[in-house]
């Protein structure tokens, strides 16, 4: 099963980054992924576009996604 770390407060929250040379890239697609977990759940496809054209495809367990996106609107509330 993927691990997926959440934080709350993202203000200096990867110290282990700081010195890294970092590409910001953003999120142009998203897909639910029927059976896409080893266990048969569904799994969320990213598509991260690099400046450079490049895309980058992530993936985490819906399961996951969703755990965090709770977590986030516990702390939030619904974005306007």
């Amino acid at each position: 099963m993927p691990i997926l770390q959440v934080t709350l407060t993202g203000d200096g929250a990867w110290p282990d980054l700081a010195t890294r040379d970092l590409v910001h890239g953003e999120w142009t697609r998203l897909n639910a992924l029927a059976g896409g977990m080893a266990s048969g759940g569904v799994s969320i496809g990213i598509i991260v576009e690099l400046p450079d054209g490049r895309p980058v495809f992530a993936e985490t367990s819906w399961r996951l996604l969703h755990a965090a996106l709770k977590a986030i609107e516990a702390r939030y509330g619904i974005p306007d």
